[in-house]
């Protein structure tokens, strides 16, 4: 099953860690039991090869050839654009948070021509923010971008409702409900460090 797999190696590797009893804090304020990096693996050949034939197959599922140029959200999501454009021999763009306030002052960089059909990649979705931010900006380029692909995703509601609000489809590799799945087959925490991440991300998810 993808999504174990990928869950599997994201822990295995670092890229995620699971530590309930001293959470994160986020740039946003968020406290987390989880913290996702998974730019480690753009410095592991091996891993990152297994994470790629996974997200090649998910987007040859979804999308299929149907696409003209392949986009990165910046930072985090340009070097696994940037694999998929050298594996599809098609263009690449990426999308800065907000445009430069010099130069061309673009906020897409690269070539981005009108009527191109997009897909967007972005490593984690946590709200859907950063994404759904790079889709506007290039549906403003005259680019369709109705798909966008990541490599975990939080699952929290307001993050779906938002993509389906834009007429975005989200597909990812993997997520929270399969990294629970993994910690539970593995035993990784006891069981109140388990029922309070379940907890933790029940009361995230409702949040508006």
């Amino acid at each position: 099953m993808r999504s174990k797999d990928v869950a599997r190696l994201l822990i295995d590797t670092g890229a995620v860690i699971v530590r309930p009893e001293q959470p994160f804090v986020f740039a946003s304020g968020m406290v987390s039991p989880i913290y996702c990096d998974n730019r480690i693996l753009i410095s592991l050949p091996k891993e990152r090869g297994i994470l790629l034939k996974h997200l090649y197959g998910l987007i040859n599922d979804v999308a299929g050839m149907s696409w003209d140029v392949v986009a990165g959200v910046a930072t985090s999501g340009i070097p696994f654009a940037a694999w998929v454009a050298m594996e599809y021999g098609k263009p690449m763009v990426y999308v800065r948070e907000a445009a430069k306030d010099h130069g061309k002052k673009l906020n897409v960089e690269g070539i981005a021509r009108e009527g191109q059909v997009s897909i967007l990649i972005e490593d984690l979705i946590t709200t859907g923010k950063s994404a759904l931010s790079a889709v506007h900006a290039l549906r403003a380029c005259g680019v369709t971008c109705d798909n966008c692909f990541a490599i975990f995703n939080y699952e929290f509601a307001r993050a779906q409702e938002a993509f389906a609000a834009q007429g975005v489809h989200l597909s990812t590799l993997t997520g929270f409900s399969a990294l629970v799945e993994v910690l539970k087959e593995r035993k990784a925490l006891q069981d109140h460090e388990l029922r309070a991440v379940v907890e933790w991300h029940q009361k995230e998810s409702a949040r508006p």
